[in-house]
């Protein structure tokens, strides 16, 4: 449910931002696949990799970010393991850490493999 409510987040950002460019007629046929060369593989997978990346980068800093916050607001010990799987600290913390990479996935991901 979070990384859907991420992923309406972001799909919403892009288009109030206009990050996605609109479609310039209707749908092409496909008749013109390119053929595959080791450019264009290369290039697939360096965009394959650096999304991946962000996203688990982008995963960790906030799960890590989330957990010292709600470790604060409830004076917890954050040595203390059992603490993450308490109810009022497991729920928002996976909430904030999955909408973040809903958003991530479909905004900042996109912007980059533009660049690519």
């Amino acid at each position: 449910m979070a990384a859907g409510a991420g992923v309406t987040i972001g799909c919403w950002i892009n288009h109030f931002f206009h990050l996605v460019s609109k479609p310039t007629g209707s749908l092409p046929v496909i008749q013109n696949i390119l053929p595959l060369t080791t450019d264009l593989l290369v290039l697939v997978l360096t965009k394959f990799t650096v999304g991946i990346v962000l996203i688990l980068l982008v995963c960790q800093l906030v799960q890590n970010l989330s957990l010292q916050v709600l470790y604060s607001w409830f004076k917890v010990v954050t040595r203390n393991k059992e603490a993450r799987r308490r109810l009022e600290i497991e729920v928002p913390y996976r909430f904030v850490t999955y909408t973040s990479v809903g958003i991530c996935a479909t905004t900042f991901v996109l912007v980059l493999h533009r660049f690519l």
